[in-house]
């Protein structure tokens, strides 16, 4: 590179991201420039979305590399930036998130830069959340792993949610349990007569939404489905899900055997159950109870009493979308997500006081979808 060269390589280096159309300018002034270094990969290591977009407007690859980072391709760089917008203009650009060796994984890049939004835009492009690499010392690592050594309990969770396991874990295949309880839901989401139905108040700006059931009993994992219908017309500030807003509805399991009509359905001890999923969607629209993650803990009372009686447990968890098949698509760019809720003992609730909510959820996702069943004499997580 000769003198001038550099002068000018120095000049659109300092301007990629501090002044977009001066180095635009440079760009076309200079066609010897142009594929002099991977201008893509360095618009991802400053951040530089507007020089990007123009970068791949040009025609430049979104799968460049750049030897600042050890050869990482554009994506994975952006991603340990943090750079959201950075991400998805690659991934529509049809950046590549295959990766065969550790440092070319942009899910790793995400966890290394702490970006829970760039690692949900690599999940929904469909990133393998399961691959796994050697490390020099002999030690596995996948993205779980990963996040959890490196403290990101936000995207551990997240990748929990999605199906993720820790290396060594068992991942038993639940896939046709999560498809059939998809299709299922998404027939009683939207049928016009459901098989059950009832009102539900959500305060007085709210009107009302519905609370439907169906049962899942011919499934390999029997139980009766509960969720609303309704809340999700009410757009909630959850900036969990990388948005400002989004939609949400709430949803319950119960044992197969759980009586839904006649007489033992009147009964106090099988009726509070019903009773808090009925209740809950106008204290959330009301803000009393605020939905600030994918997770939250909420106790009867304080100190917490009983949920109701025949049950010891005293504390309610709402997750979000916690198994691969939600959120639900219900049209185009239109997604729900559901917060199970199901309730838990003080002392569970006192050690994610202690200990922080991945170990909580590692403990129920060791005994599976059965976690999210409501159980009221069931055993301690912990």
């Amino acid at each position: 590179m000769s003198t001038e060269e550099a002068a000018i390589y120095v000049d659109m280096s300092n301007t990629i991201d501090a002044d977009t159309e001066k180095f635009i300018s440079l760009y076309l002034s200079h066609p010897e420039m142009r594929h002099r270094i991977p201008w893509v990969s360095r618009a991802a290591c400053d951040r530089a979305h507007d020089a990007m977009r123009f970068l791949l407007q040009q025609g430049h690859s979104p799968d460049e590399r750049y030897d600042l980072y050890g050869t990482a391709p554009a994506i994975a760089i952006a991603a340990r930036e943090g750079c959201a917008q950075c991400v998805r203009l690659l991934l529509e650009a049809c950046a590549s998130v295959d990766a065969e060796i550790l440092d070319d994984n942009a899910l790793l890049g995400a966890i290394t830069g702490g970006s829970l939004e760039c690692a949900k835009l690599l999940v929904e492009a469909g990133i393998d959340i399961h691959r796994m690499y050697t490390l020099d010392d002999g030690r596995l690592r996948n993205a779980l792993e990963f996040a959890i050594s490196r403290g990101c309990t936000d995207i551990a969770d997240y990748l929990r949610s999605k199906g993720a396991v820790m290396p060594g874990e068992d991942a038993k295949s639940q896939s046709r349990l999560y498809d059939q309880l998809n299709s299922k839901l998404l027939e009683w989401f939207q049928a016009a007569t459901p098989k059950s139905a009832e009102s539900i108040g959500l305060g007085k700006d709210f009107g009302e939404a519905e609370l439907r059931w169906f049962d899942m009993s011919t499934m390999d994992h029997p139980f009766l489905t509960l969720f609303t219908v309704g809340l999700s017309e009410h757009l909630l500030a959850t900036p969990a899900f990388g948005t400002k807003e989004a939609r949400v509805e709430l949803m319950m399991h119960l044992p197969f055997t759980w009586p839904m009509d006649g007489n033992y359905s009147q009964d106090p001890q099988f009726q509070w159950p019903l009773n808090w999923i009925r209740t809950l969607p106008q204290h959330i629209l009301s803000g009393t109870i605020p939905l600030p993650g994918t997770h939250v803990i909420i106790s009867n009372d304080e100190p917490p009493v009983p949920l109701g009686p025949g049950t010891e447990q005293s504390c309610l968890l709402l997750i979000a979308d916690f198994y691969q098949c939600f959120p639900v698509e219900v049209g185009e760019n239109e997604k729900i997500h559901f917060y199970h809720v199901v309730p838990l003992y003080a002392e569970e609730r006192d050690f994610e006081k202690a200990n922080g909510m991945q170990p909580l959820l590692e403990a129920m996702a060791a005994k599976g979808l059965e976690s999210l069943v409501v159980r009221p004499d069931r055993e301690r997580f912990v």
